[in-house]
């Protein structure tokens, strides 16, 4: 299973969406989530860690590529 996470800029509301999230899915489905795409804000990488530690953390180019080129 893959999940792919996207929210409002405004970090208050990441926050809420990230646990609404988490919330709705159940043990068995956090467990059969193999990667998740995200882009490189670390309170996703967090979230991630903690409620499906066993998932990859996938991050598209764009998001990359615009980091290095900071």
């Amino acid at each position: 299973m893959e999940l792919a996470l996207a929210a409002d800029a405004n970090p208050r509301l990441r926050n809420l969406a990230d646990d609404k999230l988490w919330e709705n899915l159940t043990n068995k489905q956090k467990e059969k989530i193999e990667a998740v795409a995200v882009d490189m804000w670390p309170a996703f990488a967090n979230a991630i860690k903690t409620n499906t530690p066993q998932a990859e953390i996938v991050h598209d180019r764009f998001h990359s590529e615009r980091g290095f080129n900071c």
